[in-house]
C-alpha cells in the first residue's frame, strides 16, 4: 500500500487563494510514475541474453557446460538491471497512447478514491501530474464542465504537460495555478455559503 500526498507549500498556498475566490475545490497530485513498466526491464533481460546466447553458440572458442549456462542466465540478470537503473533513457519503448491510457487510469482512480466527487456544488477537480510519463490529466466533476468549456481545461492541462516535459518544479506548478485564478473565479464564483469540502493537502492510500 503507498500513500500519495501533496504538501507542496507553493501549490497548497496557491489553491488556497483559487478557492478564496472560486467555488471550485482543487487537488493536485503528483506522482513519480503512474504505472510500473517492468516489462522494460524484461525486454533488457531478454535481449542480453539473446545477444550472450548468440555469441556462445556461434564463438569458436570453447565454453563449458557450467561457463555456458551461468553466462547466458547472468546476461538476462544483467539486462535485466541494465534497464532498470537506466529506465527512464528506454522510456521511448513504451509508445505514448500507453503511457497516456496509464496517466488517465490513474488519475481517475485517484479521483474517485480522494472522494472529490463528493462536494455539494460537484465543483471537484482533480489535476494528476506524472513526472516519469511527463503528462498530466485533469479529471473535473459535472459542475465543473457544466461551467467551463472543456477547450480551457484542455489548455491548462497543455501548460501542464509542457512544465514536465521541460524542466518541472513546484513553482512552475504554482504559477500555471495562479494564472488561471480569474478564469475560475469568473466562471465558478464564490458563494456566500461555500465552506473548504476537500483539504488541499488531502493523501490516498492505495
Amino acid at each position: 500500500m503507498s500513500k500519495i500526498k501533496n504538501n507542496n507549500e507553493n501549490i497548497v498556498n496557491a489553491i488556497s487563494k483559487i478557492e478564496t475566490n472560486s467555488n471550485i475545490e482543487i487537488v493536485l497530485f503528483k506522482e513519480e510514475k503512474a504505472a510500473d513498466y517492468t516489462d522494460i526491464q524484461l525486454f533488457g533481460g531478454i535481449v542480453f541474453t539473446i545477444i550472450v546466447f548468440t555469441f556462445l553458440m556461434f564463438s569458436k572458442a570453447i565454453f563449458g557446460n557450467y561457463l555456458f549456462y551461468v553466462l547466458t542466465v547472468g546476461s538476462f540478470f544483467i539486462g535485466y538491471f541494465i534497464f532498470l537503473f537506466f529506465e527512464k533513457q528506454f522510456m521511448f519503448l513504451v509508445n505514448i497512447k500507453r503511457k497516456n491510457v496509464n496517466v488517465e487510469i490513474r488519475a481517475r482512480a485517484i479521483f474517485q478514491k480522494a472522494g472529490i466527487y463528493k462536494t455539494q456544488k460537484q465543483t471537484g477537480m482533480l489535476i494528476y501530474l506524472a513526472v516519469f510519463e511527463k503528462k498530466s490529466f485533469i479529471v473535473s466533476d459535472i459542475g465543473v464542465d457544466t461551467l467551463i468549456s472543456e477547450e480551457i481545461l484542455k489548455q491548462l492541462q497543455t501548460k501542464f504537460d509542457n512544465t514536465l516535459k521541460s524542466s518541472y518544479s513546484e513553482k512552475k506548478i504554482s504559477d500555471i495555478l495562479l494564472n488561471y485564478s480569474d478564469v475560475f473565479s469568473e466562471y465558478i464564483p464564490k458563494k456566500q455559503d461555500d465552506t473548504n469540502e476537500i483539504p488541499n493537502n488531502i493523501s490516498v492510500d492505495f
